[in-house]
């Protein structure tokens, strides 16, 4: 039998403290293929998620959505475990990796978020994202917060009708009609200057 060439790309998927990195492999000339961007390898018959086996996911509907996530046509699962109730015929996972959702629940980094509506949910920009009820932050809603009034702003802030955000928390006493962000993380409302979502205090 031939010997068949291997080429190895890889990066290790991580626990959810390391979000950053992804396992990178293919396999050519086998039976055998690995998906690029993925810690999923698929046979013939089984899935296996960084050499273990993925109990109940269904090699022959198997498909990789990234970020670690892959569904089956009935069940979705985030580094190889599944998550329970998630609908895999309308999963999926939306920009940025963050946020994921199926008709009615959504998820965030694999776990459900709680209150948070599938149907009319969306990400707004990097961890920001929204329902049609309220606003959300790195998974966890920012209380208070208008979604129907909320607007990203630039490097890291945002607002709605009533206040100004600053990765997700409230900027404490700042002026939402005229704030206005600045560079490099200043910004300004008619009265102060903020750096980085704090109040400059000059002298």
């Amino acid at each position: 039998m031939d010997v068949q060439t291997e080429v190895c790309i890889t990066a290790l998927v991580q626990s959810k403290s390391e979000q950053q990195h992804h396992h990178r492999r293919q396999l050519f000339g086998s039976s055998t293929s690995r998906i690029p961007n993925s810690g999923y390898r698929v046979d013939s018959y089984k899935v296996y998620f960084n050499g273990q086996l993925v109990e109940g996911l269904s090699a022959s509907s198997f498909k990789d959505l990234g970020y670690g996530y892959a569904k089956d046509i009935m069940h979705v699962f985030f580094m190889g475990k599944q998550i329970k109730g998630a609908s895999g015929s309308s999963f999926q996972v939306l920009a940025g990796g963050w946020y994921s959702k199926d008709f009615m629940d959504v998820y965030y980094w694999g776990e459900k978020l709680p209150g948070a509506s599938g149907s009319s949910f969306q990400v707004l920009s990097g961890q920001y994202a929204k329902d049609f009820m309220d606003v959300f932050y790195a998974g966890k809603k920012i209380q208070g917060a208008s979604a129907s009034s909320f607007k990203i702003l630039e490097d890291g802030y945002a607002k709605d009708f009533m206040d100004v955000y600053y990765g997700g928390k409230k900027v404490q006493g700042a002026s939402a009609s005229s704030f206005k962000v600045l560079s490099n993380g200043y910004a300004k409302d008619s009265w102060d200057t903020y750096y980085m979502g704090e109040k400059v205090h000059n002298g």
